[in-house]
């Protein structure tokens, strides 16, 4: 099973911004002012295939590296438990964060 290095909880059809600051293996700042496009966050539903979430994140602060992801509705229409990543373009390629196994993502079922 992959490592994770933060939770996300989310609950179904929540469309709150997501806000999480981008570190490099040390546990540092990951400098953004460089990157070559915007910062993508993807995801995948644990036990099924393909990518359920592939959203543009916007940077917030490119020397501490905050970005923000907004949820649509399909991003969280299906709770469940999610491996998700964000993707940084730079000139050498892509940074995936983290670097070392992925952000948990766990969407709740709301009261009906």
């Amino acid at each position: 099973m992959p490592t994770t290095e933060s939770v996300l909880y989310l609950k179904r059809g929540s469309l709150r911004k997501v806000s999480m600051k981008l570190t490099d293996g040390a546990g540092a700042a990951l400098p953004l002012a460089d990157r070559t496009g915007p910062p993508r966050f993807q995801a995948s539903r644990i036990g099924t295939p393909g990518v359920k979430i592939d959203s543009v994140g916007q940077v917030t602060n490119e020397s501490g590296g905050i970005v923000e992801y907004q949820p649509v509705e399909g991003d969280v229409d299906t709770p469940g438990t999610y491996w998700g990543e964000w993707r940084v373009p730079f000139a050498g390629g892509d940074i995936l964060v983290p670097e070392n196994g992925y952000i948990r993502i766990v969407i709740q079922d709301d009261v009906e």
